[in-house]
């Protein structure tokens, strides 16, 4: 497979506090990778390195051989945050018309036939929905984009199942092996069967990089399991 990201000793300090600590992988075309730990392991420094929109204190982060503060790269990928980035005021309408005038690569007839799917309404205006709503309409517009690179900064959070479940089908039903998803989560034991791969971050470190396929041919363990016996190992 065609080599997508790669990440070179990665360090990223805020102060004196070390939020990535010396990251490296590589990550290839048409994998959906899932970035676990828990809350300040680094996930999401991670995700604003790779996404150009933090700049590393030192290391390198590329795409297709492109550092990711070049400009030309940026465009090349899509990013979903955690917060919500949308006008509280604006409807799905509106949101629709700034994306088509921001991203030349935004479909609009994609975007229009997921939120259909998710049974969401032009009309809606984004400060009337339900955070579940809300997730999935932030999924919806990033995942129109026709880009090679998207990464989904905790996409499940405080949501309910049902809403959680949606997701996941989107998710699987876009998915093209033509692009890479690295989405950060706490939701393991949902998401097991949309990834690939497995990132284990703790404390500013990678500390496990796993195949899924290969780990569940080799182990009579779920990737559930395998997290926990990394965890409990770290911190003993």
């Amino acid at each position: 497979m065609e080599l997508l990201v790669s990440c070179k000793n990665a360090v990223k300090n805020f102060g004196r506090e070390k939020a990535l600590k010396n990251v490296s992988f590589e990550i290839k075309k048409g994998q959906i990778v899932g970035l676990l730990g828990e809350n300040g392991s680094g996930k999401t420094s991670l995700l604003n390195c790779i996404a150009g929109l933090s700049h590393l204190s030192s290391g390198e982060v590329s795409i297709n051989g492109v550092s990711v503060q070049d400009y030309k790269v940026k465009r090349e990928l899509a990013y979903m945050p955690v917060v919500n980035l949308f006008n509280p005021k604006w409807t799905i309408k509106n949101a629709v018309e700034s994306f088509s005038g921001l991203f030349p690569d935004f479909d609009i007839k994609k975007n229009a036939d997921m939120l259909k799917i998710l049974n969401i309404s032009e009309n809606t205006e984004f400060r009337s929905m339900s955070s579940g709503t809300l997730a999935k309409a932030k999924l919806a517009f990033t995942l129109s984009r026709n880009v090679k690179l998207y990464l989904l900064d905790e996409p499940f959070a405080n949501i309910d199942l049902v809403a959680r479940e949606e997701i996941y089908s989107l998710i699987l039903r876009e998915f093209n092996p033509e692009t890479t998803i690295i989405l950060s989560t706490h939701f393991i034991n949902e998401i097991e069967m949309l990834l690939d791969r497995v990132m284990l971050m703790k404390e500013g470190r990678i500390t496990a990089d796993i195949n899924v396929e290969e780990y569940k041919e080799k182990n009579d363990k779920s990737i559930v399991e395998f997290y926990r016996e990394i965890m409990k190992t770290e911190v003993s």
